[in-house]
């Protein structure tokens, strides 16, 4: 079926570890926080797992990054001098 979203697992899994704290849209339009509580399985064209507290599974698409995990970024540089062979 062209047009169709697909949601990939691997990439979910990859950004955010069980634990990670989700916003959850509801059906009804209403919002939920809640935290993941297993990692995301493909399931056809859908990635889905389970959140922590909430009967059932859910769709990686209902989900959106409630808070924000601390990342380190490295930089290094090496002068021409400092490499050694």
């Amino acid at each position: 079926m062209a047009g169709m979203p697909y949601e990939s697992a691997a990439l979910w899994n990859l950004h955010h570890p069980i634990g990670s704290p989700v916003r959850v849209r509801r059906v009804d339009g209403h919002m939920m926080e809640a935290e993941t509580g297993s990692l995301a399985q493909q399931w056809g064209s859908f990635a889905i797992l389970s959140l922590r507290g909430h009967a059932g599974m859910w769709t990686t698409s209902v989900l959106s990054v409630a808070g924000t995990h601390a990342t380190v970024e490295v930089n290094v540089s090496l002068d021409a001098g400092d490499a050694s062979s």
